[in-house]
């Protein structure tokens, strides 16, 4: 998704998912990492082959290029597909690209109640503060498993297994998130950036770019 005037609601991220609830614009095709439900009245995604899907609740797969009508009222989840809750969504859904799925919301609401806890392990929280804290990417993972005592190889089997996804794959959604957090406060985009721990505001764009196909500027104006 694209910045566009007619992006206009409110955006929630959670560690495994982003909730946008509002009205949708103009968008050029493109793709992105997350798997992706739209829910809303004759929600219409159009395919890279011209097709178009349309429903009362759609799911589109990661790496599907795409392009979303615009629409007046929607709820839009961007679901990080290695997290816990992107592997059951996606396990459960039919064959094909774009899928209609006429009672998403409430898989979804399942779901999320089954597959979100938070991590209960002290020292994964302690790695996890430490990484949100980081001043940039540079910091190691390794060295944050030296410093609360775990080896990496223990550090990053534990968060699988809490998380439901990588450590890695975690931080760069976490500091996407934080950078969505200043922008929604009033951040420019390039503060936001800098504050998330990238080098510059061209760093978040393509992060967001790739992983939720949404730039800083509609989040912004979002």
């Amino acid at each position: 998704m694209t910045s566009a005037a007619g992006w206009r609601g409110r955006i929630i991220f959670t560690n495994s998912h982003a909730r946008y609830v509002g009205s949708t614009g103009d968008n050029r095709p493109h793709s992105h990492i997350a798997a992706q439900v739209v829910i809303g009245p004759n929600s219409t995604v159009e395919l890279a082959d011209g097709e178009r899907v349309c429903g009362p609740a759609l799911a589109i797969r990661p790496h599907v290029r795409h392009r979303l009508l615009p629409m007046a009222s929607a709820t839009v989840y961007l679901i990080e597909p290695t997290s816990r809750l992107g592997a059951a969504w996606l396990a459960q859904l039919p064959a094909g690209s774009a899928l209609v799925i006429p009672d998403a919301e409430a898989r979804l609401d399942r779901l999320l109640g089954e597959a979100c806890a938070e991590p209960v392990d002290r020292r994964l929280q302690q790695a996890m503060s430490q990484l949100a804290r980081a001043d940039s990417f540079e910091q190691g993972l390794d060295d944050v498993a030296r410093a609360v005592g775990l080896s990496p190889v223990r550090l990053r089997a534990i968060a699988s297994r809490e998380l439901g996804m990588p450590l890695a794959r975690w931080r760069r959604w976490s500091a996407i998130r934080r950078a969505c957090v200043a922008m929604v406060e009033g951040q420019a985009p390039a503060e936001a950036a800098h504050l998330a721990g990238f080098s510059d505001q061209a760093h978040l764009t393509r992060a967001m770019r790739a992983m939720l196909g949404i730039t800083p500027t509609a989040i912004a104006r979002a």
